[in-house]
């Protein structure tokens, strides 16, 4: 599995929509273990959204909230991760899961915003819900931006979206937004776990 990710990393191209993009782009992730952070990274900078949504688990192999020798890797992983986000997003909003520490989170970040899970906002006058997992969703939006793993979720990827809303659950893969024409897509055939 892994050498799949690192070949398909390597690789990839954007979709057509996405290169030749005219409105705003929101990039959604989550749910990154550390051997997935050089591939993560280069997405990032490849895409330079204008908005990136990290829902959790920011370093997701290692967990801190069971394990506190996972603690000090955390810390490294997770400053370097949100300093790349910082970096090539212009605007980035974390929602901690589980396997994050709020507090460090809240002390590392520059520009980044800190989101409560089960946060309903508008993001360019879209109605968003942002949270970790899927069983914490209460409330209405057009967008629901989530991960933390399939367990629960029973709304599948559509492009069209059901009911004229939009589900997107990152642990299987990075999302795109297009914010003009409310497209949602993910990479072609990228397979996580």
């Amino acid at each position: 599995m892994y050498k799949k990710l690192v070949s398909f990393f390597h690789f990839f191209t954007l979709p057509a929509e996405l290169q030749n993009r005219h409105g705003d782009l929101l990039l959604h992730i989550g749910d990154i273990p550390i051997w997935e952070f050089p591939y993560m990274k280069r997405l990032i900078r490849k895409v330079k959204p204008d908005i990136l949504v990290h829902t959790g688990d920011l370093v997701d192999n290692l967990k801190v909230s069971r394990i506190p020798g996972d603690i000090p890797a955390y810390k490294k992983h997770a400053a370097s991760l949100i300093a790349h986000m910082e970096k090539y997003a212009k605007e980035v909003y974390i929602v901690p899961g589980n396997n994050d520490l709020e507090a460090f989170l809240s002390a590392t970040v520059t520009k980044s915003k800190i989101i409560p899970a089960n946060t309903c906002m508008e993001i360019r006058g879209i109605p968003f819900l942002l949270c970790h997992r899927v069983l914490d969703i209460d409330g209405e939006a057009k967008f629901y931006l989530y991960g933390h793993g399939p367990t629960g979720d029973t709304h599948p990827f559509a492009e069209n979206g059901r009911d004229g809303k939009y589900y997107s659950n990152v642990f299987f893969a990075p999302a795109f937004i297009d914010l003009h024409t409310e497209k949602i897509s993910r990479l072609p055939a990228f397979k996580r776990r």
